[in-house]
């Protein structure tokens, strides 16, 4: 099974599911944000004295 999901940056996507649990069932919800990936360089390192 596989799922593709379209979004903007920055834009949250909420996802509704239903489960079973003991016979009861519970629904929820995931929020999802999606953000870029930050620029990472070779200076990027800092050192703590």
């Amino acid at each position: 099974m596989s799922n593709t999901i379209r979004a903007k940056i920055g834009k949250p996507i909420i996802i509704g599911y239903n489960r079973e649990s003991y016979g009861t069932r519970k629904m929820g919800a995931m929020v999802i944000v999606p953000e870029a990936d930050p620029v990472q360089s070779d200076n990027a390192e800092t050192k703590t004295l």
